[in-house]
């Protein structure tokens, strides 16, 4: 719920520029989370998968405030029906999510990067809204309480908003590879990619009409927030037929052009890493991080970003040194580990085929450890 809450600044500046207020996204999924928990535990499985995808999304892909809050044609839920909008996005976390401009440069460079790349943000999503839909569809074709049916409905829109900015994170890329290479077959890699998007969002409206309404509380339900659902389908239907104005159809010569696509095979596990990290450590001191890291494909770096926790300042970076069975380590100087303060920290690590990631692991809890420093 503390995800949620700090995502409210976000949608609520998004809606103020929308004229009608849109209800808000974030109270509906706080009501439906809370409705589902307490209709039973049939839905358990399917509440623990819903939970991190709205935080998740906001950390990928939203737009920044500033840009959002004078641009009347970014919505709070889709995040801009234009895909050019979509994908100029820089997300709320930066630091740990790979932005679409940004994922569109390295593949260009054919670089690499250990921050969540939106292909694998696609895959999470994706596997997110299968666990739902499973848990829902345990339930059988007439759940036992109305309820129980009443949650599974808004629980299904919620999978289906995963599944939409899934796609939605591919056709950002693939838009960004166009801009950047001015290649026609990237174009018409998002125009075929945008259509699937839209498929899902119809889906996503007409799941939202369907099943029963929960009893009414302060969350704004499914039917508050359909009719901006289907006003953005409307928008979201433009936006495809405008693609398809700019790139279709393709002669026999631009179809065999080589596209990007995401790697669904192979090797794509990261490094393994296993730490503990310190409660509290004493002032004036170096503060020593170690860790021990493995990978079968060998480790290509080991990095310790740090920063002071009341700072404003980017995480500073120093390579960490690398000892006998895949230990590494390296210390906050001790200059910079002031009495009364915090230090917080993460561990930056890529394997030598291009697998990279931060630790600790986002989907466990925070994106970074937290050493209070002694007075």
């Amino acid at each position: 719920m503390r995800a949620l809450r700090m995502l409210l600044p976000l949608l609520l500046a998004l809606a103020g520029v929308q004229g009608a207020p849109v209800p808000d996204l974030a109270r509906f999924v706080d009501g439906a989370l809370r409705r589902a928990t307490a209709a039973g535990p049939e839905l358990e499985a399917a509440v623990a998968a819903a939970r991190p995808i709205l935080p998740r999304i906001a950390a990928a892909s939203s737009p920044a405030i500033p840009e959002a809050s004078g641009n009347p044609w970014l919505s709070p839920h889709s995040f801009g029906p234009g895909i050019a909008d979509y994908a100029r996005n820089s997300g709320g976390d930066a630091l740990h999510f790979e932005t679409f401009i940004e994922s569109a440069r390295r593949i260009v460079a054919r670089g690499q990067t250990a921050k969540r790349t939106p292909d694998a943000t696609s895959r999470w999503l994706d596997a997110q809204a299968a666990r739902i839909e499973a848990a829902i569809a345990a339930l059988g074709a007439t759940p036992a309480r109305p309820t129980l049916a009443a949650a599974a409905a808004d629980l299904r829109v919620i999978a289906l908003f995963a599944r939409f900015h899934a796609r939605r994170q591919i056709t950002a890329i693939h838009y960004n590879l166009f801009r950047r290479q001015l290649k026609l077959t990237e174009l018409i890699a998002a125009t075929f990619q945008e259509r699937d998007t839209l498929k899902v969002w119809t889906e996503l409206v007409e799941a939202a009409a369907a099943g029963p309404e929960p009893a009414q509380d302060d969350a704004p339900s499914r039917r508050d927030l359909l009719p901006h659902w289907r006003e953005e389908l409307r928008r979201l239907a433009a936006n495809v037929k405008d693609l398809e104005d700019q790139c279709c159809p393709p002669d026999e010569s631009l179809k065999l052009d080589d596209i990007w696509q995401p790697t669904l095979d192979g090797d794509r596990q990261a490094p393994t890493v296993e730490h503990t990290a310190p409660a509290t450590a004493p002032a004036g001191q170096p503060l020593l991080v170690a860790a021990r890291v493995t990978d079968p494909a060998g480790i290509q770096y080991v990095r310790l970003r740090f920063r002071r926790g009341a700072a404003t300042t980017q995480f500073a970076m120093i390579d960490m040194s690398t000892g006998p069975d895949g230990r590494h380590q390296a210390a906050v100087p001790a200059g910079f580990v002031l009495g009364g303060q915090e230090i917080l920290y993460f561990i930056e690590v890529m394997d030598k085929r291009g697998n990279g990631t931060h630790w600790p692991d986002l989907d466990l809890g925070l994106p970074h450890y937290s050493v209070r420093i002694q007075p």
